[in-house]
């Protein structure tokens, strides 16, 4: 006789024969029925239970930098079985295991012995006997050669480094055997990632634009587009952000406040919208924007001339403090700088108008002209701000611009009544700090 499997709530016979294998996603029933001459109604049941896959957690880790040849500690969930640990490299090379990492084990200690890059998965059976499809795997750590400071101590925070000549610098820093660290500083590569743009271009004046890791404070080492071309007045600046002719980094946009990114690993001058980790980690003390889209004016090219594109350049934004910008930006409100008419920046290339003129950060005074870098113009009543009318005001432009102006993440648009006309458009542009 034959016999048909049939499962619950389904009409068609999904099986014939002595045996049948099922891949069931849910808790199933299924039901086998004789067949032939002699068949009848009876049935017998079998109840598959499907469970969960388990979802391996780290509750314990290093963070994203730590030193080479010390006790770091992972952990992860208790009460598991067959625990299994997969490391970086190779043990007793690469790393030493202090203590754990059986598969009794829901802890390891271990030494990491070379610097780079280093990851730890993990992986168990839960109370079902089921493990997960893959490992989880742990953040990324950097591990970096100890270097001395200058008070005789040791330390992986590289802003206080001795070098060779025992000297404060980060070029041929030594570590804490004395040994030089050759291209430390450098940011060719995370293990030898600079402290700033600036820092590898003092240390390293060869250095040409391009991508270098950046030791950022509170995030590690970044790759972070850095220009060292010294007609940016000197050079060594950091890509901060970038924004494309769109809204995303309109005046309300939290990316000014914030300590998120937008497509970090993105780091190209391509058009593109993107923030980086600097925004957030940087002291910074100068502040230079690029206008991609916005071309010269033959000699002309905003606070920078001998550009081909438009610039803006702020140097001391902060009055000389230092600051990062999401704190900056967080924190000041209708910064005035100057006379608009007055900024280099402006130039041909932005409109204006007669009145009110302000240039700076933070312009909040009318609500639907707000820009967090840039102008606000009016034409009724006489006054350089904080003087004039700024209820009705015409013309603004400048980076992360009000509801009024397009939401714009950067540009210049004019209501009416300008006395200068500038693109009057949205616009492309880069934000640099150093």
């Amino acid at each position: 006789m034959d016999i048909d499997f049939i499962e619950l709530g389904t009409t068609p016979i999904i099986g014939t024969g002595l045996s049948i294998l099922v891949t069931p996603s849910v808790n199933t029933t299924y039901y086998v029925n004789r067949k032939g001459p002699n068949a009848n109604t009876a049935c017998a049941s079998q109840l598959v239970t499907v469970n969960a896959l388990p979802i391996p957690t780290f509750t314990a880790q290093p963070g994203v930098t730590t030193a080479v040849n010390s006790d770091v500690t992972y952990i992860t969930e208790s009460g598991q079985t067959n625990y299994v640990w997969t490391l970086s490299g190779v043990l007793n090379t690469d790393y030493s295991i202090t203590s754990g990492g059986t598969t009794t084990d829901n802890t390891i200690v271990l030494k990491w012995l070379t610097t780079g890059s280093k990851v730890v998965t993990v992986n168990y059976n839960n109370s079902n006997n089921c493990s997960a499809t893959v490992a989880t795997s742990s953040i990324s750590t950097e591990v970096l050669d100890p270097i001395v400071t200058k008070n005789g101590g040791s330390t992986i925070v590289y802003s206080n480094s001795l070098n060779k000549n025992g000297a404060i610098g980060s070029a041929s820093r030594l570590n804490s055997n004395g040994k030089i660290i050759v291209g430390a500083g450098s940011g060719l590569s995370s293990a030898a990632a600079g402290t700033s743009a600036m820092q590898i271009k003092t240390d390293f004046p060869s250095s040409v634009d391009g991508v270098y890791w950046i030791d950022v404070p509170g995030y590690g080492p970044k790759q972070t587009y850095c220009l060292m071309d010294s007609a940016y007045d000197g050079g060594g600046w950091m890509l901060a952000l970038k924004a494309t002719t769109g809204t995303t980094f309109n005046y309300a946009a939290s990316y000014w406040t914030t300590a998120n990114t937008l497509n970090p690993t993105d780091v190209t001058r391509n058009n593109s919208d993107a923030k980086y980790h600097v925004m957030n980690g940087f002291l910074a003390k100068d502040m230079m924007a690029l206008w991609p889209d916005i071309p010269n004016s033959a000699a002309e090219s905003g606070s920078i001339d001998g550009l081909t594109q438009w610039s803006w350049l702020q140097n001391n934004f902060n009055t000389g403090t230092r600051i990062t910008p999401i704190s900056f930006f967080t924190t000041i409100n209708n910064s005035f700088i100057s006379d608009a008419n007055l900024y280099s920046g402006k130039g041909v290339r932005f409109s204006g108008q007669t009145q009110v003129r302000f240039y700076g950060f933070n312009y909040t005074v009318n609500a639907t002209a707000k820009v967090r870098w840039g102008f606000a113009w009016n034409e009724n009543s006489v006054g350089l701000f904080p003087s004039g009318n700024q209820t009705s005001n015409d013309v603004s432009g400048g980076i992360g611009m009000g509801s009024g102006y397009g939401n714009y993440s950067a540009g210049d648009k004019i209501n009416c009544c300008q006395n200068s006309t500038g693109i009057n458009r949205s616009a492309r542009v880069e934000v640099y700090i150093r």
